[in-house]
């Protein structure tokens, strides 16, 4: 997935890569893109993402339920 980071703008446009769960937390926690939508897109894409990456480890529940208590942990930071 794609995401411009808004951090930048309007001074610089900058598109950002992200492939995994912890990057997706990063560019959430970080403020990469701004509002209640993008946000929430982009946290469940995040939980799309820990479920793929869960599915390769072997251990499904314990590694989605960590990413699920890790995206609530940065919400209430």
């Amino acid at each position: 997935m794609q995401l411009i980071d808004q951090r930048f703008l309007p001074h610089q446009f900058v598109i950002e890569e992200v492939r995994t769960f912890e990057q997706m937390a990063t560019a959430i926690r970080d403020m990469h893109g701004r509002g209640a939508g993008l946000i929430g897109a982009s946290a469940a894409y995040g939980l799309y993402l820990a479920a793929l990456e869960a599915a390769e480890r072997g251990s499904f529940d314990e590694h989605l339920a960590s990413a699920a208590t890790q995206r609530r942990q940065d919400r209430q930071r």
